[in-house]
Formats: structure tokens, sequence, C-alpha cells
């Protein structure tokens, strides 16, 4: 469909049923849908990018969230991998504005709080190689300036995040706005710290909750005051306890170790406390077991380093534990140079 012009009939059938808002919703999912391939998204376009800008305007308040929750979803599509799309989007359109707006207006539906959430999370990819530089940073702090942080987690804490797929979904956009020390501060602050630490308690046995909770907890220990703040709350056991039960899910375990390596930064009596908590024989298992995911390879360095660089009693534990073997592997892959 796309090579046939499916993404140019489908924009002009939003055109023709624009003020039809029960018409609207399935001509959007179609477009999402087709909008989830590469070449698709490259025929949308501008015109493309201003009609979906012009339902998301007109049914922002109307009597269904359907029409705003399938343009929502189009809109996603549209911006993953490509940032004049996504800058489009925010520059032109103002649909940070309106997917925090719909955070609020609609969080008793749970559908159309999920479809803002993607939104906020494409705007803040850095994920098109063919863009000189990315604006997702600046998304993200624009989107927080809009007041998103409350909005989240009073949704952290309602009946939606009784379901582990949508709470998955809701750390992982608040994840993605935690990207500077000011925020990760005024997280603290709203007690976001412990919410996380409890939510990944209460759902420790779904990896997908864990690795989200993971992502966040990492991202926010790059403050200082908010790493002595997750190990003083018990949230390195929560992490290792999370490492124990899924083993082989590369991607949380990449997470899990990234937190713990930045909670161990600069801070020896973190290191001791998770390494008194089984963490050096987590990180060491991960570390080996992922070692060909280059995420890992990074993550896994990293917090080796951080464990060790002020406690050198646990250089012994470390070694007894095998992690040389795999730290000479990934210096060997990389001695042509450092790769992040």
């Amino acid at each position: 469909a796309g090579h046939n012009g499916g993404v140019d009939a489908l924009t002009s059938a939003v055109l023709c049923v624009l003020n039809a808002p029960e018409s609207l919703p399935p001509v959007l999912e179609a477009l999402a849908a087709l909008l989830m391939d590469a070449e698709n998204r490259e025929a949308l376009g501008p015109r493309g990018v201003g009609v979906l800008g012009a339902v998301i305007s007109a049914h922002e308040e109307g009597p269904s969230p359907r029409p705003l929750c399938a343009a929502l979803h189009a809109a996603r599509a549209a911006m993953l991998v490509h940032e004049q799309h996504r800058q489009l989007f925010v520059d032109s359109i103002g649909v940070l504005r309106s997917a925090v707006r719909a955070l609020d207006t609609w969080q008793h539906d749970g559908l159309t709080t999920l479809a803002a959430c993607g939104v906020l999370r494409a705007a803040t990819l850095a994920d098109d190689a063919r863009a000189r530089t990315s604006k997702g940073i600046e998304h993200a702090k624009a989107a927080v300036e809009l007041n998103a942080l409350p909005l989240l987690l009073t949704l952290l804490q309602s009946n939606l995040s009784a379901a582990p797929a949508a709470l998955a979904e809701l750390l992982a956009t608040l994840s993605r706005l935690t990207v500077t020390d000011a925020i990760c501060a005024q997280l603290a602050r709203m007690d976001a710290l412990r919410l996380a630490i409890s939510k990944l308690a209460d759902h420790v046995t779904d990896p997908q909750v864990a690795k989200q909770a993971c992502f966040f907890l990492a991202n926010i220990s790059g403050n200082d005051q908010c790493k002595e703040a997750i190990v003083s709350a018990g949230g390195h056991v929560a992490i290792i306890q999370a490492m124990l039960l899924h083993p082989n899910h590369a991607a949380m375990q990449t997470d899990a170790v990234s937190a713990l390596g930045n909670m161990a930064l600069r801070m020896p009596d973190n290191c001791v406390a998770i390494a008194a908590a089984g963490g050096l024989p987590a990180v060491a298992h991960a570390f080996t077991q992922h070692l060909v995911h280059k995420r890992m390879q990074a993550k896994g360095c990293l917090a080796i380093r951080n464990f060790v660089a002020r406690n050198e009693e646990l250089r012994e534990p470390l070694l007894e534990l095998g992690v040389e073997q795999p730290l000479r592997l990934v210096l060997n892959n990389y001695s042509e140079g450092y790769e992040h």
C-alpha cells in the first residue's frame, strides 16, 4: 500500500473526514500502521505532518478521545527515526503541549494516555543517523517545563499503573524526560525515587517493568543526592533481585548494570552496600553472559571501573568472579579507538 501512494491517499482521506470524529480513528490507525515502515514515513512530508497536527488540534477536547488517540499514534510513528518530522511536530505543530494536555484532560482514558506517552518518548529520541544534530534533550526539557512530571507521577499512582504493560510505558516516559541534574533533583523532591523503587519491588517478576524501572533509576542516578537516596531506600537490593529473576533478558540486565554502576560513581559507601547485597556477582554474570551487546560492553566496563575506583578491596572479588577476560575482550575489540 505504501508503494502505491497509500500514505498520500490516507492523508487525503483524513482531511475529508476531519470533522467526522466517528470516521477518523480507522483511517488514522491505518496511516499509523503504514508509517511504521521507514520508506512510507518518507512519503508523509510536511503536508502529512500538518494534517496530523490539524486532527490533534481539532479533537484535543472533543466528546470522544478516540480521534486524538489515533492521531497521537500516527504522530509517534511519523517521528520514529526521523529528526525532520520530529522537529516539525514539536516546533510547528506544538505536539509536546498537546501530549502533555492529553495526559491531564484524558487521564482516565488509558489508551489516550499511553498514546500521549508514546509521543513524548518519540519526541526525545536521537535515533536518526542522517541528522547531524538532535534536539531530543531540548524536547525533553520542554516537556518538563510544560508540567509533564507531576502528571506522569500522578498516573503512576493511578489505577492505570496496575497493568504491568501500562506501568512499563509510564516509567519509560518518565525516564526519557530525566535528562538533567536539575530534573533529577526535581523528581527527587516529588518523591519519584520512592515511587519507582516501590513499583519495581511490587512488579519485580515482570521483565518489562523491571527494565524500565532500572532505566529510570540509572538516569536519575546522575545526581549524587539521588544515588545516596536510592541506596538508603534499598533500591539497589530491588535491582539486584530483578537481575537474579531475569538473567536472560539482555536489555533489562544492561539497564540494571547501568543503574548500579551510576550509583557507584564517586560513592564508596554505595559500592560497599552494593557488594554486600550481592551486586558484584550479579554484575559480573550479566556482563559475561551478555557481552555480545555493545551497550552492555560499555555499561559493564563503567560499572566495574566505578566499583573499584575508590574501593580497592573490591578488585580481588571481581577478579575472582572472572571479569578480567571479558574486559580484555572488549579492550581488544576497540583497540583502534575508544567507543562508548
